[in-house]
C-alpha cells in the first residue's frame, strides 16, 4: 500500500505498521482549513511573544497538514514559523526540533531564506556543534557573501568554543 493524496498514515507507539485511511476531498479540504486556522493562531501568539502557545499551534497545524498529505509549500511555511518560535521559547530540546525543521526546509524548499539559514546555524551553536556551525557559516558566506549578521554569529560561535 502506497501513500496517495487523500490517505493518511500513523505509526502508533509500540506498533510498526502504518494504518491508512482514505479521506474524501471534502474531509481533506477541512483538514487543510483547520491547519491554516492553527497557523494563524500561531502567528497571533508570536505577536504577543507567547512562544509556547505559538509552538503548540504550529505543531498542531503541521500534524493536520501531514495527516492529509498537505502541500509541501504549506508544510514548509509552518515549519519555518515553528522553528523561529522554538528558538525563541528556548526549552530543552527546542534547538534540536528547530534544527530538524530547518533541515526539512533545506531539503524541500527551493527558496531558502537568509533567516532560515542563519537560524539553522544558531541551532547548531546551541547544540554545541561548533564544527558544524562553522562549516555552515562558510557555506553561507560562499553562497550569499558576507553579512553583518553572519559575522556576529561567527563571533558568538568562537566565544562559545573558548
Amino acid at each position: 500500500s502506497s501513500y496517495r493524496r487523500g490517505q493518511t498514515g500513523r505509526v502508533t507507539p509500540g506498533n510498526t505498521h502504518i494504518v491508512l485511511r482514505t479521506l474524501t476531498p471534502k474531509q481533506r479540504q477541512r483538514q487543510i482549513q483547520k491547519a491554516h486556522e492553527r497557523q494563524m493562531r500561531g502567528e497571533t501568539a508570536c505577536t504577543r511573544n507567547s512562544w509556547t502557545e505559538a509552538v503548540e499551534e504550529y505543531s498542531s497545524a503541521l500534524g493536520l497538514l501531514e495527516s492529509c498529505n498537505g502541500a509541501v509549500s504549506d508544510i514548509c511555511d509552518v515549519r519555518m514559523h515553528r522553528s523561529r518560535a522554538l528558538l525563541r521559547r528556548d526549552w530543552t530540546a527546542d534547538a534540536q526540533r528547530a534544527l530538524w525543521d530547518c533541515d526539512f526546509l533545506r531539503q524541500h524548499s527551493a527558496e531558502l531564506g537568509v533567516g532560515v539559514e542563519l537560524r539553522r546555524i544558531k541551532c547548531l551553536k546551541k547544540l554545541c556543534l561548533f564544527d558544524s556551525a562553522s562549516a555552515a557559516c562558510a557555506e553561507f558566506r560562499q553562497r550569499r557573501g558576507n553579512s553583518e549578521r553572519l559575522m556576529k554569529l561567527e563571533d558568538t560561535i568562537r566565544a562559545a568554543q573558548e
